[in-house]
């Protein structure tokens, strides 16, 4: 992104890259950057789900031992 910002700065002074427009290049990748932050959260949140499901079923595992006796499944 900074180098994109530097080559926009020297584009007034010096000829572009053949085939690159700077303003729909940074707009790329800004949508870019969006699109792989929308991800991101998406894939936090389905980790989040998964962990506390995953935690849910692990102490009514631990409840259903205590329950008949059995010793954690842990050691202290």
């Amino acid at each position: 992104m900074q180098q994109l910002l530097i080559q926009a700065e020297q584009a007034d002074q010096t000829a572009v890259p053949d085939g690159m427009d700077l303003p729909e290049e940074i707009a790329r990748r800004e949508e870019r950057l969006a699109t792989l932050a929308q991800a991101r959260a998406k894939i936090e949140v389905h980790a989040k789900e998964h962990y506390a499901r995953e935690l849910a079923e692990y102490q009514d595992k631990l409840a259903r031992r205590k329950e008949i006796g059995r010793p954690p499944l842990h050691r202290p």
